[in-house]
């Protein structure tokens, strides 16, 4: 898939309604992070708690941790908590990853993880103002049919893909939030959401947001 510098506002109009239209095949380079292992402060953009495995794939991180645990201090207004985690290396860590397309609609993806080197399937959950929103595809069945037992959902990220105008695409690895899910999302007969998303969100306070870039793979 190629695409053209989109330079002028119309021209960017254009590739912007164009970027789809092809299959994704994308090479995005892994995000960098800052570890806040302090809970008492809500995370910012680029700042995460501890890597968990699910997270190792996107971001630039040589280890990952299995386990974590929180370790508190102090008293009352004093009370200070951190969550740490332990150590588990990269089998094959990577500066980048791939995401490819298996649909001409983009409805499919797989994502390489950049820490194992294996392919995991996503499933496209919306299309908001031009950007593509993934979600790991046995988290998106699970969430679909209301199955609430299983992947832990909270720990799985969506993966928001959007055309730059320099031809390139910008990437933000984030935590599910229900303003995304566009699958199924009311009963015609009765006008209510079939699918009920509260319940699969985090804190706001421990939200993600992870910038990165994209460019067509060549």
């Amino acid at each position: 898939m190629k695409l053209r510098t989109c330079g002028s506002a119309i021209t960017f109009f254009l590739c912007f309604s164009n970027a789809y239209a092809q299959k994704l095949d994308l090479v995005c380079e892994a995000a960098e992070i800052i570890v806040q292992p302090e809970l008492q402060y809500a995370l910012r953009k680029g700042e995460v708690r501890v890597v968990e495995p699910s997270l190792a794939g996107f971001v630039l991180t040589d280890d990952y941790s299995l386990k974590v645990t929180t370790e508190c201090s102090g008293k009352g207004e004093d009370t200070r908590c951190l969550q740490l985690g332990d150590s588990h290396f990269c089998t094959k860590p990577s500066d980048s990853f791939r995401i490819r397309s298996l649909k001409d609609d983009n409805d499919i993806v797989m994502v390489q993880n950049r820490c194992t080197g294996k392919w995991m399937k996503h499933k496209k959950i919306s299309e908001m103002d031009g950007t593509l929103n993934f979600l790991d595809d046995e988290v998106a069945f699970q969430l679909k049919n209301q199955i609430y037992r299983g992947v832990g959902i909270a720990k799985k990220h969506v993966l928001s893909v959007s055309p730059s105008q320099d031809g390139t695409f910008s990437l933000t690895v984030k935590s599910f939030t229900r303003d995304l899910w566009r699958i199924n999302e009311f009963d015609p007969l009765v006008g209510k959401l079939k699918v009920q998303t509260e319940g699969y969100e985090l804190d706001p306070h421990n939200e993600i947001s992870i910038p990165s870039q994209c460019k067509v793979r060549s």
